[in-house]
């Protein structure tokens, strides 16, 4: 995992600074495991009395540093791919919390073929993680674009909001619009998008 956190990594600290915005003090949310996702934890400092959900160790070991957080960490066999925890009965646990906010990693994203990931069990805990939430998130880097893993855990059009670090292709673009899914990219790209428009 240390060769992924490598791998674009100054991109997944602008996402998970992008992403923390959108926390709001007093908010449950569920943080998935993921290089990218780790990277929302250390901008929640400003944010009060916030709970946050877990399997992920790095974000555990992030998440201790907030001092006024609460961390529920979902317990299970760990696995050395993820960095974190999964069992059945930990997602079975996750039927019991409300999240206002689901943050989620995905190993690939397209319009035909929705949100995947590596393995089963990721992909179990990831859609449970976005049945539960009033509000899911995805953060993705350009280079998953297009890419279409293993395990299927959702179609796009079930995200709320998308959050990236370069402009979406524009098949991809087009789609979210079409259903309401709010793109999120740097304010110098977003600026583009806007000029482009007229």
């Amino acid at each position: 995992i240390d060769t992924r956190h490598q791998q674009n990594a100054d991109a997944k600290r602008l996402i998970g600074e992008m992403a923390a915005e959108l926390v709001q003090s007093g908010q449950t949310i569920f943080i998935d495991a993921g290089s990218t996702t780790r990277n929302i934890v250390p901008h929640l400092g400003e944010k009060r009395n916030i709970t946050i959900i877990t399997s992920s160790v790095n974000v555990l070991v992030e998440a201790t540093k907030l001092t006024t957080a609460t961390l529920i960490v979902l317990g299970g066999e760990y696995s050395a791919t993820s960095d974190s925890f999964h069992s059945y009965s930990s997602i079975e646990d996750m039927a019991n919390f409300n999240f206002d906010i689901s943050f989620l990693c995905t190993t690939g994203i397209s319009v035909d073929g929705g949100l995947t990931t590596a393995t089963f069990m990721e992909a179990k805990v990831k859609a449970t993680a976005m049945k539960r939430a009033k509000e899911t998130v995805v953060l993705v880097d350009q280079s998953k674009f297009g890419l279409r893993s293993t395990s299927k855990f959702a179609e796009l059009s079930e995200a709320s909001i998308l959050v990236a670090d370069s402009a979406l292709p524009r098949d991809m673009s087009l789609y979210c619009q079409s259903h309401n899914i709010r793109i999120i990219t740097p304010p110098h790209l977003e600026q583009l998008a806007a000029f482009e428009r007229f």
